[in-house]
């Protein structure tokens, strides 16, 4: 982890990357026998974890017209709508289009309906970091409808507790955080413990106990 700041290895245990896995399952409509498309493993893992299938994309490949559950970086979802323009054809069985890693912007959320000929099908937003994978899930409409009000990223996952700062930051914690942070490879130091972690993003929980975000406490570059 390191995208604002020197790069840090963040230890991870068995609790912390299998606690999610059932409310990440069920919000991304992951289960035992359908197809899941994703590059990274974040989805794979959990799609493997249910007895769902998990195919991996190949750069260049052909867009398979099988799979149910589509997950990817904004990049990576604007590759893949790419080509199934080029294609022609639109994936049908396909029932969940989710969007990580990375902000999505409202015109993202667009472009996967038009692609899609306003199928009735769900489109997803996962928030989350190295540290804690994933921190809350959210319905990517309604980013449209909301955008007044900041970046809606929607509910937090079960086992997760997010609080706000006096100046507004996002803190989480929660069984799915992460042990803490390796020693520098060039000391000899000890495993840093955390019990709760600053994402360095500002926002607020909504009525409903959803989170919009409203900003950046600390700068952000996302290169390439």
């Amino acid at each position: 982890s390191g995208t604002t700041s020197e790069p840090k290895g963040v230890v991870h245990s068995f609790k912390s990357l299998s606690s999610s896995i059932p409310a990440t399952a069920e919000a991304l409509n992951i289960r035992s026998g359908i197809r899941v498309y994703s590059e990274p493993m974040t989805v794979g893992l959990v799609a493997l974890s249910v007895g769902a299938e998990w195919i991996i994309p190949i750069p260049g490949e052909k867009f398979p017209d099988n799979c149910h559950v589509w997950f990817g970086t904004p990049k990576e979802i604007l590759d893949g709508l790419d080509i199934i323009e080029k294609m022609k054809t639109t994936p049908k069985s396909m029932e969940t289009v989710a969007v990580g890693a990375a902000p999505v912007l409202p015109s993202l959320v667009d472009r996967i309906e038009q692609v899609f000929n306003h199928r009735p099908m769900d489109i997803k937003t996962i928030y989350g970091m190295t540290e804690m994978l994933p921190i809350a899930i959210g319905d990517a409409k309604l980013k449209k409808e909301l955008s007044h009000l900041g970046d809606y990223i929607g509910e937090a996952l079960p086992n997760v507790i997010i609080e706000i700062a006096e100046d507004g930051e996002v803190f989480i914690s929660g069984d799915n955080l992460c042990k803490g942070y390796s020693p520098k490879p060039d000391t000899a130091g000890e495993l840093i413990e955390m019990s709760s972690l600053g994402t360095g993003d500002i926002g607020e929980i909504m009525d409903n106990g959803h989170l919009i975000l409203k900003g950046r406490k600390k700068e952000m570059f996302i290169r390439g």
